[in-house]
């Protein structure tokens, strides 16, 4: 009897093991398929529109072949050439199958830029298009996609403290070249949250003399945090880059 007790609880052991080890495997396995697959924002509408005519505008949102049904947030940026200052911001509706949708009205003439500002899983992106209202041709210009970028190298290099400390003020300072050379008039935004967390902050950083983009963050706790640097131009730029920092 005993010998059958100790069998039995040998072979519970050796497949509460092999248990562990497969679910090890697969959340292996699913990790590394995240850091592959880099969030998609396919952006589309209408290229040409009368004066008060509605327009629809989706965002097709994936990530790899998974169509993303859950973003966090997902809002189109509209505004006229030259009014960027006077943007509005429209909370998209989910249709399913990843895709997000505004319907939008223009009661004056002219082109006029849509961006959508998309965040899920740990993720953000900025795809934009234009649509010409009333006379005119419609703009050429289109960035439909996240990977719709300004041919030419671009380098992103954060300039990172020695040691970030909690609760101090901290400098953000980022190098962009383009083509080996300082890259100008850009617009460049930290995007910054704590691993695993939801809560994602925006810096606006500010063109120094020094042929570089600085803005300052406080970091609240102790702990590894995502940095994300966005950067953007009139002339098709859209790139990012992340990095991470420890800070004690």
């Amino acid at each position: 009897m005993n010998r059958f007790i100790g069998m039995f609880f040998l072979m519970s052991i050796l497949s509460m093991t092999a248990a562990c080890g497969q679910t090890l495997e697969n959340k292996n396995g699913e990790s590394e398929q995240k850091e592959l697959h880099i969030l998609d924002v396919e952006l589309s509408g209408p290229k040409k529109l009368d004066i008060n005519q509605e327009g629809e505008f989706i965002a097709q949102v994936s990530l790899g072949e998974e169509k993303v049904n859950d973003a966090d947030e997902v809002e189109f940026e509209i505004w006229l050439d030259g009014n960027k200052d006077k943007s509005e911001m429209v909370r998209a509706e989910e249709l399913g199958e990843g895709k997000y949708a505004v319907s939008k009205k223009f009661d004056k003439e002219g082109t006029y830029t849509i961006q959508s500002h998309v965040t899920a899983r740990d993720q953000h992106t900025m795809p934009k298009m234009t649509v010409q209202v009333g006379a005119g041709s419609p703009s050429n210009q289109s960035h439909g996609s996240t990977h719709s970028h300004e041919h030419g190298a671009v380098k992103i290099s954060l300039k990172e403290s020695s040691a970030i400390q909690s609760g101090t003020e901290v400098p953000l300072v980022v190098q962009i070249n383009k083509n080996d050379k300082p890259l100008k008039g850009a617009q460049v935004r930290f995007e910054i949250w704590e691993a695993d967390s939801k809560k994602h902050d925006w810096i606006d950083a500010a063109e120094s003399e020094e042929e570089a983009y600085e803005g300052t963050y406080t970091f609240k706790e102790k702990g590894k945090y995502e940095i994300q640097i966005h950067v953007e131009n009139n002339e098709g730029l859209h790139e990012h880059k992340q990095f991470q920092v420890n800070v004690k």
